[in-house]
């Protein structure tokens, strides 16, 4: 006879909503500027001033364990549109979910406040993340504002519905 297995626990995420001054955010935000760093070098400085988050109401950090291990933000382009941003998960956490449900989060927090689209923009070198937006219905679009013009750029929209 062979021994049960375990039963395995699902590890759980509590999320919060917060603004940009959350030191928790700030710090998981320098962690991933430290992999866009690493992972596109010189060509990131294009980036850089596109991701600086001055004062945001709209931020959510996840917490595994009373740890900070997932951040993503949003914030408003016009009436009806919100642009996401910041999205990061530990590399300690990935692979389990945790960045659809700050995503879902996001998204229902902006359909909440009165918005209907949502886009963003991540970069050819980051396929998770192009893979995890079309898994959460994201559609690649024409490049808009700051990201127009720049080959290295996915832009990706979705109505929310």
């Amino acid at each position: 006879m062979r021994p049960l297995k375990p039963a395995v626990t699902a590890i759980k995420m509590e999320i919060i909503r917060t603004n940009s001054s959350n030191q928790d955010f700030k710090k998981i935000c320098n962690q991933l500027d430290k992999e866009l760093n690493a992972r596109y070098g010189h060509e990131q400085a294009i980036y850089d001033e596109h991701n600086i988050i001055e004062e945001n109401k709209t931020v959510i950090v996840g917490y595994i364990n009373e740890i900070p291990m997932a951040i993503g933000c949003f914030k408003q382009l016009d009436k009806d549109i919100i642009e996401i941003k910041r999205m990061y998960v530990s590399t300690l956490q990935r692979k389990k979910g945790f960045a659809l449900k700050i995503l879902s989060e996001l998204e229902k927090w902006a359909k909440e406040l009165g918005y209907s689209t949502a886009v963003l923009e991540t970069g050819k070198k980051q396929p998770e993340a192009i893979s995890l937006y079309k898994k959460a219905n994201y559609e690649v679009t024409d490049n808009y504002g700051p990201y127009v013009g720049i080959e290295n750029s996915v832009c990706m929209k979705k109505i929310m519905l």
